[in-house]
């Protein structure tokens, strides 16, 4: 498939040092740290290859990781103007408002601290993860294709306590060929062990963190 990127969300309590893929680098799109942290990474133009996505850190954290991979996406601007927010739980609900164009397929990843038990996506959100079970941190990650040129991505958690949470949002931009931004695969983790795979295309990809 054409026009090739790798999407990485992460959540930790700390910033990785770095991830890779297929042993290449992938670049840091953006973070926003709250007790917990929400990152995303993403290499365009990844191998087409059977690889792992590492994660790695300076030192020991708990990690949950999201990846999708996608095809017919922009190589030169492949995403808008990141937007991010923070907040406590039982105070504010996750939600930001992403400045799209029409066919963006927008993601959101919020990370939170432990006391999450369970989230629902706003309208017309697509989740790809959502792990709230212990552990010292909690990620949900989400998806939904833009029909305006305001995108609003939102979770409504329930849980106990007052955890904080840190929210991403960005549209990833379709190439200027036409089409949509299309989805090859969508892949999670759970600390060290990939838990699930959802297949959505032809393509296959292992994932790890260390």
């Amino acid at each position: 498939k054409a026009n090739r990127l790798l999407l990485v969300l992460i959540s930790a309590p700390s910033a990785p040092s770095g991830v890779t893929f297929n042993s290449d680098a992938l670049t840091q799109l953006d973070t926003q740290a709250n007790g917990c942290a929400a990152h995303i990474w993403y290499r365009v133009a990844p191998d087409v290859a059977t690889g792992d996505i590492v994660v790695s850190f300076s030192g020991s954290t708990a990690v949950n990781v999201s990846a999708v991979s996608m095809y017919n996406v922009d190589q030169s601007t492949p995403f808008g103007t990141a937007v991010k927010g923070t907040g406590t739980f039982g105070t504010a609900e996750p939600s930001l408002d992403v400045t799209t164009t029409y066919g963006d397929l927008v993601f959101d990843v919020v990370a939170t601290e432990a006391g999450i038990t369970s989230s629902a996506g706003g309208e017309g959100q697509t989740e790809i993860r959502d792990n709230v079970t212990g552990g010292h941190n909690v990620i949900v990650t989400s998806r939904k294709y833009a029909e305006s040129t305001t995108t609003t991505m939102s979770q409504d958690l329930s849980g106990s306590g007052t955890p904080d949470w840190a929210h991403i949002a960005a549209g990833v931009k379709a190439a200027a060929s036409g089409g949509a931004v299309n989805i090859l695969l969508d892949m999670i983790t759970h600390k060290d062990q990939m838990v699930a795979l959802f297949a959505e295309g032809d393509s296959h990809y292992a994932v790890r963190t260390n």
